[in-house]
């Protein structure tokens, strides 16, 4: 004769009662009509079973709210997410704790459906490669840049048009800046743009290279126009049109370039680190 704690419909009940609707154990056993020590039990296998998942948060998740409120209110951004960081970190272990963390506030924030738009560089790769356990969710992930070209060519494209059309749908971007000072690594690895090219914007005041336009601590492309309208992806109108813009980046020195995609309407988002995050607070 199989045992009552063995019966795991009697058991998600038991779960259910204790876990969902704050019964007491006592108040389980009377209304299941079994003893007390059978509901310690079946809870004890509920969580055996995996009917019940318990998670802690580790500390760190909740050490910087502070930082996080004062960064919110100063830029008036919709979010931020501060990761721990120390002077003994390498790069590597600054880089995994903010993937962490990204990680977790992903999984908190997509929904089955969304339709993801991300960008390039190995910060957003890096993200996939974050030890977390995520929920599984169906959603649409869309490539906000394909390169660059002759401007309007790609968009007469069969092969790719449908990308521009996603581009409507999008309720969430991603886009992220290098660890490193060198704002500028990625689009000068895949030859889009000369050191010479680089120096003359810099003179021209462009704090940023973001989804591979350029832009200055406004967040004005203007003086960029001419480089960045060629650009194969997702317009800058169209992209500060998607309801939430995630930006996601470490390390100091990046004060300039932040608060040229928040000025600019490019970012409400921010996952950063401890140190950028003080950064941004001291600099006026």
């Amino acid at each position: 004769m199989r045992k009552i704690i063995d019966d795991q419909r009697l058991i998600y009940w038991c779960c259910s009662l204790y876990y969902e609707n704050n019964m007491g154990q006592k108040q389980i056993a009377e209304r299941l009509g079994i003893s007390k020590s059978s509901v310690s039990r079946m809870l004890m296998t509920g969580r055996e079973l995996g009917i019940v998942e318990i998670k802690v948060h580790h500390l760190s998740q909740y050490m910087y709210e502070d930082l996080e409120e004062q960064l919110k209110k100063k830029f008036h951004l919709r979010d931020v997410v501060v990761a721990e960081s120390s002077p003994l970190d390498s790069k590597a272990d600054r880089v995994t704790k903010l993937n962490e963390r990204a990680a977790d506030y992903l999984d908190r924030l997509l929904q089955d459906g969304d339709y993801i738009g991300v960008s390039i560089g190995s910060t957003i790769r890096n993200i996939a490669r974050a030890k977390k356990e995520c929920a599984s969710h169906k959603c649409v992930f869309v490539p906000l840049v394909g390169g660059i070209g002759r401007p309007g060519t790609t968009m007469q494209e069969e092969s790719v048009r449908f990308i521009f059309d996603y581009f409507k749908k999008l309720d969430i971007v991603i886009s992220g800046m290098n660890v490193e000072s060198m704002r500028y690594e990625t689009v000068e690895k895949l030859g889009y743009v000369t050191k010479e090219t680089i120096e003359e914007f810099r003179k021209k005041g462009a704090v940023c290279n973001f989804v591979l336009r350029f832009f200055d601590i406004d967040g004005n492309t203007k003086p960029f126009e001419e480089y960045n309208k060629k650009i194969a992806g997702i317009s800058m109108e169209a992209y500060r049109k998607v309801p939430i813009r995630i930006l996601l980046t470490a390390g100091t020195g990046k004060a300039d370039s932040i608060k040229g995609c928040i000025h600019g309407g490019y970012a409400n988002v921010l996952i950063i680190d401890v140190d950028c995050a003080r950064e941004l607070l001291q600099d006026s």
